[in-house]
């Protein structure tokens, strides 16, 4: 490949002759290797500088933490306490919410990692700010410990049973009280490398996945679940009124006590931030390191770009490597987050998200101004995934624009309409069962794919767009942008939500997908490890099993001499695309090793039982370059100065803490937080939510605190509320960061008009 300027180990990199660098495609390490190694060993291998960060655990060090290093927290897992049904010492006649308080003030609290809080909403999540007032006040019922009870323990998760251990006996066949650590990563589904759904990181989602099934009684069961699907459907007028859904939410879930979250452990993991050691480092909330976004901003310190970034995890790389229902362990998480590329990236302090590989524009509609999805959108039919025209009489809520953004697949092939349609057959296809007896039917699939298909309405094509870019010399980059309408059925405030609900994106293209169905219709293996079991065959993995490759090579080769492609694909792929795709697919596979083909900005290059290397990809019509995530690492944070209550509103002062890079180190700066405010060469963004609750707790008034021309920030009052009590609740996201966020709260009295 021609090389202007330099070249490098990962590739080429492309310069202006005397201009510098223009463009850098993907991201900053040119390799990425990541071994299991266990804590004891990473301690070790931090002193000597052979590990830049550990992954989802916290090092074992004997004699303290080397200077150089610098951790990183993120939310882990809630705890949660429930009761044995069959126990006499916690009969249901029992106040199970008075027990509950004085186990929880009894609880021995070993480590940092630790925090007693008997709420399920945390400062990790985003919708902390409006169960505020709830919180403080189930902090407050926490008081007495609980004395003179003999109860038996049973416990999952080693910090549920350092908890418990020096006050209760654990008995894990004739227990009282169970408590757990439920991870919240659990609760972060994905199909096809995409992780859902959207409102995934926020407290009243987690809190009904955890607490739901424990309400006992059927008139809260009923009222839990339709406010639920209220809130998951989207079915609210505006900001108070969902505000307002999930706070009911909530507190309908913790009423009965049958289980109570009595707190939250925090996962701490460490990096190297020695002169050889990394920067730019984004923390997810609630996944750590273990993100799309940490890999797509960290950069080592000894490089402009390139450089090999040393990983390591607790965990061995068991999960099977496929992009449909693997890649479900640690190491496989970390390693699709470098080598997949959704749609969409969770954003890592709040629960939004960050267009990657799409550009959305949405529009609602409601009642009789809904949308009249167009004729020829394409409708995928249950069972089959068969494309058919809408016809007739289809209306939406939603119309959303994407503007993908194409580029070369590993095995050359380019990003083309069909490979973004085709995850949509496959949902449909494979995520609905038909029968009892049906072949194309996963229920990981289904789950994983459900939300989806309850929204989905409708898919049009537009258009193809083409960009070209000079870069320096003679050379152009000529990039296709597809672009296509996709109808839902959903109304969310956040656009960026609704966004990633059904894009028309795919990490893995089309023949990929299609090699991995005939694998499974075959019988060679199963994309779940749960069908795989209930089969008894292997769980389908595209690199580490050599017998299921050598079961695929006369496939693919039958697949390229008849140019198959499935029915649902024949009026977009014609007989010599589709030989081309597969002979594309066989030489990779002949030089790789492997079928994992993805267009992302990583490529598996080599592995072993403990380790995986990822090579970088420097294809130009990849449209990310180096830098493109900085600026969502090292989220500023807010802290309120001063609050006053004046005539009809409320003001503030406002300070942020940023990190500020200083020659080769970075420093803690704090400063009046203005309208001019800049985080590195930006602007930042002052985003603020206040609401206002009437004394029966109800959310009367939602709305965001402005930014004034002196820097003070400013909320609003409603005029003429009626005569009664009231609270006030503020938060300041700078940037929008909601993590820990600066909150105050304060009541007043309206003597009405």
């Amino acid at each position: 490949m021609l090389c202007i300027g330099l070249c490098t180990a990962g590739g080429s990199v492309y310069a202006h002759a005397s201009h510098g660098v223009v463009h850098i495609p993907s991201f900053y390490p040119h390799e990425i290797s990541i071994e299991t190694i266990d804590p004891t060993a990473a301690a070790g291998a931090f002193k000597k500088n052979a590990l830049h960060a550990y992954v989802g655990s916290e090092p074992h060090f004997k004699e303290g933490i080397p200077e150089h290093l610098r951790p990183v927290e993120s939310l882990d897992a809630l705890l949660v306490l429930s009761f044995n049904p069959a126990s006499k010492a916690v009969d249901k006649q029992q106040d199970r919410c008075a027990l509950a308080n004085g186990i929880t003030a009894t609880l021995a609290r070993p480590s940092d990692d630790v925090v007693l809080s008997p709420y399920p909403v945390t400062p990790f999540h985003p919708d902390y700010l409006q169960h505020l007032d709830r919180i403080e006040e189930a902090k407050a019922r926490v008081q007495a410990p609980t004395t003179g009870q003999t109860l038996r323990f049973k416990v999952k998760g080693k910090r549920a049973e350092n908890l418990v251990r020096s006050r209760w006996a654990l008995d894990s066949v004739k227990w009282d009280v169970q408590l757990q650590e439920m991870p919240v990563s659990e609760l972060m589904s994905s199909s096809e490398g995409r992780l859902g759904p959207p409102w995934m990181k926020e407290g009243w989602f987690q809190a009904y996945q955890w607490l739901a099934a424990a309400v006992d009684k059927a008139e809260q069961q009923s009222i839990a679940r339709t406010i639920y699907q209220r809130l998951t459907r989207g079915e609210y007028k505006d900001a108070r009124e969902q505000l307002d859904l999930q706070r009911r939410l909530v507190a309908t879930l913790v009423q009965t006590c049958n289980r109570v979250v009595v707190g939250y452990t925090l996962r701490r993991e460490y990096y190297d931030d020695s002169y050889t050691g990394v920067e730019n480092i984004a923390v997810d909330s609630q996944l750590g390191l273990n993100s799309p976004v940490f890999i797509r901003a960290v950069k080592l310190k000894d490089f402009p770009w390139n450089g090999e970034l040393r990983l390591g995890t607790r965990e061995t790389p068991e999960a099977a490597w496929n992009p449909v229902a693997g890649f479900s362990d640690p190491a496989g998480k970390m390693i699709w987050s470098s080598v997949g590329d959704p749609a969409l990236l969770p954003f890592p302090s709040s629960s939004s998200w960050i267009p990657n590989r799409v550009e959305s524009q949405v529009e609602t509609r409601s009642g009789s101004q809904a949308f009249q999805v167009a004729r020829d959108a394409f409708v995928p039919q249950a069972g089959t995934g068969a494309l058919l025209p809408a016809g007739a009489d289809k209306s939406s809520t939603a119309s959303i624009i994407y503007h993908a953004k194409a580029s070369i697949f590993h095995d050359g092939n380019e990003t083309e309409i069909a490979d973004l349609l085709y995850p949509y057959v496959f949902a449909y296809r494979w995520g609905v069962k038909t029968s009892d007896t049906d072949k194309t039917y996963d229920p990981a699939v289904d789950a994983a794919t459900a939300l989806m298909r309850q929204h989905l309405v409708g898919v049009r094509v537009l258009r193809v767009e083409q960009t070209t870019q000079d870069i320096g010399g003679e050379i152009a980059v000529t990039r296709k942008i597809p672009i296509l309408k996709v109808y839902v059925n959903h109304l969310a405030l956040d656009p960026r939500q609704m966004a990633d609900l059904a894009p028309p994106w795919s990490s893995v293209p089309w023949h990929v997908l299609v090699l991995m169905e005939e694998a499974v219709q075959r019988g060679f293996a199963a994309f779940s490890n749960e069908e795989a079991k209930r089969r008894g065959i292997a769980w389908l993995d595209l690199a580490r099993d050599a017998s299921l490759q050598e079961k695929l090579k006369p496939l693919i080769e039958e697949f390229q001499r008849k140019g198959y492609r499935p029915d649902a694909l024949t009026g977009l792929v014609d007989e010599h695309s589709a030989r081309a795709r597969w002979a594309a697919l066989k030489k990779f596979a002949e030089e790789r090793g492997h079928l994992l083909v993805t267009n992302g900005p990583y490529r598996l290059s080599r592995w072993s039982q403990h380790s995986a290397v990822l090579a970088v990809v420097r294809e130009l019509t990849y449209p990310h370059g180096v830098g493109s995530f900085d600026h969502y690492a090292a989220a500023p944070r807010a802290i309120i100065t001063d609050l006053k209550q004046e005539p009809g509103r409320v003001v503030m002062d406002v300070d942020v803490e940023m990190l500020v890079q200083q020659q080769r180190v970075y420093k803690t700066v704090r400063q009046r937080l203005t309208r001019q405010t800049l985080r590195g060469l930006y602007l930042l963004r002052p985003d603020s939510r206040y609401i206002i609750l009437d004394a029966g707790g109800s959310v009367i008034h939602a709305s965001a605190a402005k930014i004034e021309e002196d820097g003070r920030f400013m909320a609003t009052l409603p005029a003429h509320l009626p005569r009664g009590q009231y609270t006030f609740l503020v938060a300041i996201y700078p940037d929008g960061n909601t993590v820990s966020p600066a909150v105050r709260i304060i009541n007043f009295e309206a003597t009405g008009s």
